[in-house]
């Protein structure tokens, strides 16, 4: 069962307008300070958690600003559809669409308490990239969610793609700039604690 020839997805620059560029430069500029505030972090300093939180934080935004280009969601998206209508189960897409979005939403749910619980001083001290997590994350489960009406209503889909993704920009931006003052706020604990 070959479903690769109905896939209209291509490999390329897929969002070539403004807003696309922008976010795509807005992850590749916080994924750098991401990856520049790990760098500062020293595995000898009492939050050395911090290293591998920026590390995560780095590695997840590169992987997104890619994926915003590339949109790979689309190919996911574009085959799941061709398997269920070969499959015979495309008239429920509506109930695999939904279930898919609560599994997603309750793995984001669980993984932010993982998280959370496991770069506990981090998430105390940067609240700033946590909240542009936070957004980041919502963005893709209400991007998810207008999935489920992509076939009915894709001009309403396509107007709420440019809302949505100043939600996403926002997140991102906390989060670069988060990065961006993590070394000098750290350095002004480091002054101000007693030796």
């Amino acid at each position: 069962m070959n479903h690769i020839d109905d896939i209209t997805w291509q490999p390329g620059f897929n969002d070539p307008e403004p807003l696309g560029w922008i976010g795509f430069a807005a992850y590749g500029v916080a994924s750098v300070l991401c990856f520049r505030a790990a760098l500062w972090s020293s595995e000898a300093r009492p939050d050395r958690q911090s290293k591998r939180a920026w590390l995560l934080f780095g590695l997840a935004l590169a992987l997104l600003g890619i994926n915003l280009q590339l949109d790979l969601h689309a190919l996911f998206f574009q085959w799941v559809r061709q398997v269920a209508e070969f499959e015979g189960w495309y008239e429920k897409r509506r109930a695999m669409q939904r279930t898919f979005i609560v599994t997603f939403a309750a793995v984001s749910f669980s993984g932010a308490i993982l998280i959370a619980r496991h770069f506990h001083a981090f998430v105390k001290t940067q609240r700033l990239a946590v909240f542009g997590a936070l957004l980041i994350v919502g963005y893709a489960l209400l991007r998810g969610a207008s999935f489920n009406h992509i076939d009915d209503r894709e001009q309403s889909l396509l107007e709420m793609k440019d809302q949505l993704r100043l939600v996403e920009l926002t997140g991102v931006a906390a989060i670069g700039f988060a990065a961006w003052r993590y070394p000098r706020s750290s350095a002004g604990r480091q002054t101000t604690a007693p030796s």
